[in-house]
């Protein structure tokens, strides 16, 4: 059987959202040292993009930023007779806050509680760490094998990230505005503040772009912060580019009447040209 492959850019999206080479290879069931010779690879071809933040990962339950509302899809590449008999059975806190729905060849885990760190990529390590626990104990409890050399074990299906004590929370409320961000591609939530746990917050929640966007946004606002007293707002910005876009329009608009008055002023190539038979230079003799 070949050997399985995992595409670089799913490799560089997990590495830069901290896990190691080998928690890589675990999830995705290749070897540690295919993720790090691709890895290597894909440094060599372009080091910028890689936007991992490398400091310490080790961290406590507390954070700026959390994530939550996790499910996963766990695969069971083996089965003993006694789970194939018990079905689809569910299990409500298999471990305080998770439920487990057993479906044949996948398990459907949920979480209820938030695994904090002072980034992004610092959460989510401390939700896997969680996960790997709660799936060793789901194994021994139904004797299936999730954790197989050379096989996937599990992907995250959705998870929501949540940013403390945003200055963006601080201000919608300070104006009275309820943000709500939709995904211009399938319309689905991607962005939202609120106060849950009586704390200004503002959370990504699209199924695909949470981590990137709690990332990115987060970057966008620390911007406009630094900027300081005095630079522009970003309707200045965009008043801004609309009065250039209309100077622009308005000099078109008068290069075009230039242009006519001065080929009024001269006279067609065809007619200059014409004027020019029979005439004869004095150096030709």
């Amino acid at each position: 059987m070949a050997a399985r492959k995992v595409s670089g850019v799913e490799l560089l999206k997990l590495y830069n959202s901290g896990f190691s080479a080998s928690g890589i290879a675990r999830l995705k069931g290749v070897s540690r040292q295919y993720v790090s010779r691709e890895l290597k690879a894909l440094r060599l071809s372009d080091p910028t993009i890689f936007t991992r933040d490398v400091s310490d990962v080790r961290y406590g339950p507390d954070g700026v930023k959390n994530v939550h509302a996790q499910r996963i899809r766990a695969f069971v590449h083996f089965a003993s007779d006694k789970y194939k008999k018990a079905g689809g059975v569910q299990f409500k806190d298999f471990v305080a806050g998770v439920d487990v729905s057993c479906a044949g060849k996948f398990i459907y885990l949920r979480a209820r509680r938030k695994f904090g760190g002072d980034t992004e990529s610092k959460a989510l390590w401390s939700s896997l760490g969680f996960w790997s626990e709660v799936i060793t104990k789901l194994e021994q409890r139904l004797g299936v094998i999730i954790f197989k050399k050379g096989a996937q074990a599990f992907e995250f299906l959705y998870q929501e990230y949540e940013t403390r004590d945003s200055v963006v929370a601080l201000d919608a409320e300070k104006k009275g505005h309820i943000w709500r961000v939709y995904h211009n591609e399938d319309g689905k939530l991607r962005l939202s503040v609120d106060w849950s746990d009586k704390q200004p917050n503002h959370e990504t929640h699209h199924y695909r772009d949470a981590n990137s966007d709690s990332v990115v946004f987060e970057k966008h606002i620390n911007s406009i912060l630094d900027a300081g007293v005095g630079a522009p707002s970003y309707t200045e910005l965009v008043s801004l580019v609309r009065d250039i876009a209309v100077h622009n329009r308005e000099t078109a608009v008068s290069l075009t009447a230039v242009t006519e008055v001065l080929k009024s002023q001269f006279p067609k190539r065809e007619e200059f040209v014409d004027g020019l038979a029979g005439v004869k230079p004095s150096y030709c003799g």
